[in-house]
């Protein structure tokens, strides 16, 4: 199994606007150091509810809030 995850961001409540899946534009939330993954609800639900028709996917990543800011071996490990 991997160390860090991938989530893709849904927020139910955006309207009756059906997309299909993958048919989106995507975006990537990568959180910062010490940062979660989670921080991407509140970016993505303002979006998704001030795009109108466009449709936009969210994914993030979770680095599991690793502190990273001074550690290079951490930070490749996350880069790759």
């Amino acid at each position: 199994a991997y160390k860090y995850r991938l989530f893709k961001y849904s927020d139910l409540n955006v309207g009756d606007h059906h997309f299909e899946m993958g048919k989106c534009t995507p975006a990537l939330f990568i959180p910062g150091s010490g940062g979660s993954y989670r921080q991407v609800r509140s970016l993505a639900s303002h979006v998704l509810r001030t795009m109108g028709e466009n449709c936009v996917d969210f994914y993030a990543v979770d680095f599991r809030g690793e502190f990273v800011a001074f550690s290079a071996p951490r930070l490749r490990q996350q880069a790759s």
